[in-house]
C-alpha cells in the first residue's frame, strides 16, 4: 500500500497520469531518485564495517552475533543479515 501512495506521488510529481503509460522506473530515473533497495544495497556493507568496529558488549554487534537456543519453525530458514552478506560480499573485507 505504501508502494503505490508513493509512486502516485511521483506521478504526480513529474507531471504524468495513469493513461500516460509511463513506468515507474522512468519516473523514478526522471526525477533523479534513487531506488530504496539499491539505497539499502549501497548502505549495507557500511553499516557491516560499522558494527565490526563496535565493542562486543553493545547490542547491535551482540544481535548481529546471537545464535537462539531451541528448535525453529518449520519450513526453510529465514535469511539473516550475515547470510546476505556472506553471498554479496564475497571477497570483499568488511
Amino acid at each position: 500500500m505504501i508502494g503505490v501512495n508513493r509512486d502516485k506521488f511521483f506521478r504526480r510529481t513529474a507531471g504524468y497520469t495513469l493513461f500516460d503509460h509511463n513506468r515507474n522506473e522512468e519516473i523514478l530515473e526522471e526525477l533523479k531518485i534513487e531506488p530504496v533497495n539499491q539505497k539499502l544495497r549501497r548502505y549495507k556493507p557500511n553499516w557491516l564495517r560499522f558494527i565490526a568496529r563496535m565493542n562486543n558488549n553493545r547490542m547491535p554487534k551482540v544481535m548481529l552475533n546471537y545464535r537462539p537456543a531451541g528448535r525453529r519453525r518449520f519450513g526453510s530458514p529465514l535469511k539473516r543479515l550475515l547470510d546476505e552478506a556472506e553471498t554479496g560480499l564475497s571477497g570483499r573485507n568488511w
